[in-house]
């Protein structure tokens, strides 16, 4: 199929969709793993490692996706995939949504160690920033699975 003048071969697309079902799997499997236990610096840093693939295949699957209507609008497969990423992504975001709260209820020690030692202090020193604004766990899942609809990202 063509999409102007990009040529769009059928297992991309068939490969995008898998990769959309296996990371709706990981991010179930995340969620039943590290919800409720981010007490531990050492746990917390590896289920970042885990969370940190999970976005990244959330990135190349948003890029896959609108890349594609990016070039032609009305082309029905473009708006296909770029509706099925959409609705995922919310999925996805709901299932990680208990990441950030449970990092951010360590105590303000626990959190500087976490930040000091971390594969990622950059990302957790901007959490951190952030913590005044955050709201309730089950108040920030909710929230997730809106967010297809109104067009913010994780």
């Amino acid at each position: 199929m063509k999409l102007g003048t990009l040529q769009i071969c059928s297992y991309q697309i068939n490969n995008f969709y898998e990769m959309i079902e296996q990371t709706i799997t990981d991010a179930k499997a995340f969620n039943q793993n590290y919800s409720g236990r981010l007490t531990d610096i050492d746990l917390i840093e590896t289920a970042l490692d885990e969370y940190a693939n999970i976005l990244i295949n959330l990135d190349k699957m948003a890029n896959f996706a609108e890349l594609r209507l990016s070039v032609d609008t009305t082309n029905p497969t473009a708006q296909t995939l770029s509706s099925k990423f959409s609705t995922s992504y919310g999925k996805i975001a709901s299932e990680l949504a208990f990441v950030e709260s449970e990092i951010l209820e360590l105590n303000s020690n626990q959190l500087a160690q976490l930040i000091s030692t971390s594969k990622y202090p950059h990302y957790l020193t901007k959490l951190k920033h952030r913590q005044p604004y955050l709201l309730a766990p089950e108040v920030e899942k909710n929230f997730s699975e809106f967010i297809p609809y109104i067009g913010w990202r994780l």
